[in-house]
C-alpha cells in the first residue's frame, strides 16, 4: 500500500484540533500520513506514466479503489486498471479522447478488465452490487474490451 502525506491547510492548527475538530463536525479532515489503496489496490494503479494524481484528487481515487475491492471481493479475482485508465490529466485526456468532462480528471473513474470475465459480465455484476448497496452508483459504460466505472453518484450507463 502507498502512503502520501497531506498537511492541514492552517499551519497553526495542531493535529489533535483537527481531530477534535473531525469529532464535531462529522467529517473528514484530512491528515498527516493518512494512506490510500486497499487490500488488493495501490493508489499508483490510479495513475499512468508521469500522470499524478494531486493531493486534492486523492480521496476519489481511493473511494474509487475501495468500490474496487467491494467488486474484486465479489468476483473473487484480480482486476486490472487498463494503462490511462485511472486518474487523468487534460493532456492525458485529450490523447484518450476522453469526454471533456470526465471522470477521469477528477480521479473518480477507472477503465478496467478481469481475466476470464467478458464485459458484459463485469457490468452486470457492478450493477447488481449498486443495486444491493454495496458499490456507490456511478457511470457505468461497457466497452468491446474493458468497463469505465466511476463514483460520480448517481446511475448512468452506456455502451461504448
Amino acid at each position: 500500500m502507498a502512503v502520501r502525506t497531506r498537511t492541514s491547510k492552517s499551519q497553526n492548527t495542531s493535529i489533535s484540533d483537527l481531530v477534535q475538530l473531525e469529532q464535531l463536525q462529522g467529517d473528514s479532515v484530512p491528515l498527516e500520513n493518512k494512506t490510500y489503496g486497499t487490500e488488493n489496490f495501490s493508489i499508483k494503479e490510479m495513475e499512468y506514466a508521469n500522470c499524478v494524481i494531486p493531493s486534492e484528487l486523492m480521496d476519489n481515487a481511493q473511494e474509487v479503489l475501495e468500490n474496487l475491492q467491494v467488486l474484486r471481493n465479489e468476483l473473487k479475482r484480480p482486476i486490472k486498471i487498463i494503462p490511462g485508465g485511472g486518474y487523468r490529466d487534460a493532456q492525458l485526456n485529450a490523447q484518450c479522447k476522453g469526454s471533456k468532462n470526465s471522470q477521469h480528471l477528477q480521479a473518480k473513474a477507472s477503465d478496467i478488465r478481469v481475466d476470464g470475465l467478458s464485459p458484459l459480465q463485469v457490468q452486470q455484476t457492478i450493477l447488481r452490487l449498486i443495486d444491493q448497496g454495496k458499490m456507490k452508483k456511478g457511470g457505468v459504460g461497457i466497452y468491446e474490451t474493458f468497463v469505465h466505472y466511476d463514483v460520480r453518484g448517481t446511475l448512468t450507463q452506456w455502451k461504448g
